[in-house]
């Protein structure tokens, strides 16, 4: 018998035993003889050999080991249990290692208070979010220490002991996550307006109260009832008579703001970038009214949440378009199909003082709760590099490929707006005369071909009926919204007595009707504000008064109660699209006709690399690919389902199975061995999870694809191919699909 001795070094006196019991009771075979292994715990000559703690730290995962740094046993890191969940998803993409996701989570759950809000703090506290380290932080319990900053003298003694939880991670975010669940904060509430009166209800659960509250401690120096307005130490944020109010009530300092808006970006999926206090402070005051009506809501726990959603709205939310006159001359100057010129042009001041009254419309009506799209991605109307993509036609299409609930253009044009220039401030509907007998006749519903030759009549009598209706409202709003100045309704020829002429390279751009409306299928306002500034631009003034005008009319001719309670259920019908409830045509938006694509971002549709991150957020190894990033997207995007778990189709099955109220699983008749098409509808997701398959996608009935084959579904794969065309499948490595159907 061989015996060997093993010299075991500093060790837990509880691991001693494990060790031992587990050595000395084991026989290993060596060479046909037995071995016998027992520890000797005698004091060591010397240490220098000894592991390093993160040679302890990595090979001791999940072993209780000696930090000495400490003078304490503690728990090597293998031993975390990886957080998982939507809400550690977004703490991941805001920006947070994997370690202090784990621990963050582990104590909101414990605490039962919410993992965004304390990932909004320990930023806060460090300008950033600190790299993790299990030892090292600073350690004074009379000043804020450690990386929550927490201070034994401030806080309220049911929350802990705080000078043992400055230097430990672990501990300190325990004691950080019970102060979190004391102030207030808790997830499933309005963020709160960052200028509320704070002194009316000082345990108001939001967000920006839990930030007022953190931040004072115990006293009431920064309760704003009995606040001083210069407090030594503090960037203060005044603007009396502007929307804050003008009383102590709406005084706001740093941490309010910050905190707020941190919270808003990190669940909202947004990865935080951080220049320094005061840049950031700005910008969250910036995004106030994106702010304050915010909520992330989960369905159980802490930890186990649904994506978040900005809106409260569900069902089918009117999807607005909205086309910033101009953009840089346009590469395609001919539709084929119709040869009609669609050049564009830039032309300043106009482009820039059209993009920034339709950015203003654009983040009110976000903030309604509205969905709100744009004909170009910049002011110029280009692609990332630097390349022309936006035509007249283009910016038709779309309105018409997420099939808009409308579209608005906005254009300024030469005059003052008032006297003889007033028929400058118009509104141009695709306003079709008819005679007595109702027949439309030609006038104001034309675009000349390119070479001159004939004219191409406008003849969708319904959608310009539409288009007339909703461009009077738009009339009467902006009239209400402008002083001394004329807005006129009609079309081209009907308000500047002769048809619009443009010239084009090669020819003339010719009609009595916009472009871009006579190409549009949805319905369509064209609107335009005379110059009324030095250089050709527009007044402040004026400015304002463009935007309340085209935020009235949206809000008076689609008001969202009453399309929300018309249109309270999935919509599948030919009137729907992105953002109107239709899974199946924004399935098809966003994949491509034809199989064969790659995995990357730069394989993905246009439209699809510019949604996905809006609607989703993904990130990580192959985004673009990923088939439940895909089928989230549709289902987000769509507003069929806005708090669809946005990856992972485990937990996307999880959630369907979890909600009864919205889908229902398809089953097989009797008789039938499988599903079959028969037993399905387009629309229908599809998941497999288990026996080594994840998958998804979605089921669309028959299409033709652009290769002339026939498709049944749209699907990406991960590491595989972006979103594109498929074929409908039951099951997969032998194991069976389940079927969703929204409820309707």
């Amino acid at each position: 018998m061989k015996t060997i001795l093993l010299r075991a070094k500093k060790l837990c006196t509880w691991q001693r035993m494990q060790v031992a019991v587990l050595l000395i009771t084991t026989l290993i075979m060596v060479n046909n003889s037995a071995v016998l292994v027992y520890a000797d715990y005698s004091p060591l000559v010397s240490d220098d050999n000894a592991w390093s703690l993160n040679d302890l730290q990595s090979n001791k995962g999940g072993w209780a080991w000696f930090n000495p740094d400490l003078n304490r046993c503690v728990l090597g890191a293998g031993g975390a249990q990886t957080a998982t969940g939507p809400a550690a998803d977004l703490l991941t993409k805001a920006g947070l290692d994997q370690q202090w996701v784990n621990v963050i989570v582990k104590y909101a759950q414990k605490s039962n208070t919410d993992p965004i809000a304390m990932a909004a703090l320990l930023f806060w506290e460090n300008r950033g979010f600190p790299a993790f380290k299990s030892t090292g932080w600073s350690n004074d319990g009379g000043v804020g220490s450690g990386p929550w900053q927490i201070t034994a003298s401030t806080w309220p003694t049911s929350a802990g002991a705080y000078p043992a939880a400055a230097d430990d991670p672990d501990t300190s975010t325990s004691v950080a996550a019970d102060i979190v669940a004391h102030y207030g904060g808790v997830s499933g509430y309005s963020l709160g307006a960052i200028s509320q009166d704070f002194s009316q209800n000082a345990n108001l659960k939001t967000i920006a109260t839990l930030a007022k509250n953190y931040n004072a401690g115990q006293g009431t120096c920064r309760n704003p009832g009995a606040a001083n307005w210069d407090q030594s130490g503090r960037v203060w944020y005044s603007n009396p008579g502007s929307s804050w109010g003008d009383s102590k009530g709406s005084i706001i300092d740093d941490y309010v703001v910050a905190m707020t808006y941190l919270y808003y970006q990190i669940a909202s999926g947004i990865p935080i970038t951080f220049k320094d206090s005061n840049s950031y402070v700005q910008e969250g005051v910036a995004n106030t009214d994106k702010i304050k009506n915010f909520a992330w809501k989960p369905t159980s726990g802490a930890g186990s949440s649904t994506a978040p959603s900005a809106s409260a709205n569900s069902g089918a939310i009117p999807l607005i378009v909205l086309d910033p006159g101009r953009a840089v001359q346009s590469d395609k100057n001919v539709d084929a199909a119709s040869n009609v010129s669609v050049y564009d042009y830039e032309n300043e001041p106009e482009m820039t003082d059209a993009w920034n009254v339709t950015g203003k419309v654009k983040t009110i009506l976000e903030t309604a709760g509205y969905h709100v799209l744009l004909t170009k991605d910049n002011e110029k109307g280009t692609d990332v590099n630097g390349n022309p993509n936006t035509d007249l036609k283009q910016r038709a299409d779309v309105a018409t490929q997420h099939n808009a609930s409308l579209g608005v253009s906005i254009y300024t044009a030469p005059g003052s707006g008032s006297g003889n220039n007033s028929q400058n401030v118009n509104i141009y509907p695709v306003a079709q005369q008819k005679d007595a007998s109702g027949n439309i006749t030609n006038q104001g519903n034309w675009r000349l071909t390119f070479d001159g030759k004939s004219k191409q009549y406008y003849t969708n009598t319904t959608l310009a009926d539409t288009d007339k209706k909703f461009s009077d409202i738009f009339q009467s709003t902006r009239q209400a919204a402008l002083t001394g100045q004329t807005v006129r309704s009609g079309s081209y020829e009907q308000l500047m007595g002769q048809p619009e002429t443009t010239a084009v390279p090669g020819g003339s751009m010719q009609g009595t009707v916009p472009t871009t409306q006579y190409f549009a299928t949805v319905p369509w306002v064209y609107t335009e504000q005379a110059q009324d500034g030095s250089g050709g631009s527009l007044k402040s003034s004026t400015v304002d008064a463009y935007v309340k005008g085209i935020v009235d009319g949206v809000e008076k001719a689609l008001p969202l109660s009453a399309n929300n309670s018309a249109n309270g259920s999935c919509n599948t019908g030919t009137d729907a699209g992105v953002g109107q409830g239709d899974i199946v045509k924004t399935a098809l938006y966003y994949a491509w006709d034809t199989p064969g694509h790659g995995k990357n971002e730069s394989d993905a549709k246009p439209v699809y690399q510019k949604d996905m991150p809006k609607y989703d957020g993904a990130v990580g190894e192959d985004p673009y690919s990923d088939c439940g990033v895909f089928v989230a997207t549709v289902m987000i995007a769509s507003g069929a389902d806005p708090n669809y778990v946005k990856r992972g189709t485990a937990d996307q099955e999880a959630y369907v199975r979890a909600h009864p109220e919205l889908y229902v699983q398809r089953t097989k008749k009797p008789g039938e061995k499988t599903l079959t098409t028969q037993d399905i509808s387009p629309g229908d997701i599809f998941l497999v999870n288990g026996g080594g398959q994840g998958h998804t996608f979605i089921y669309t009935g028959s299409y033709t694809g652009g290769d002339g084959t026939k498709y049944t579904a749209a699907a990406a794969s991960l590491h595989g191919h972006v979103p594109q065309a498929d074929q409908v499948y039951f099951s997969q490595g032998g194991v069976d699909f389940t079927v969703w159907g929204l409820k309707h």
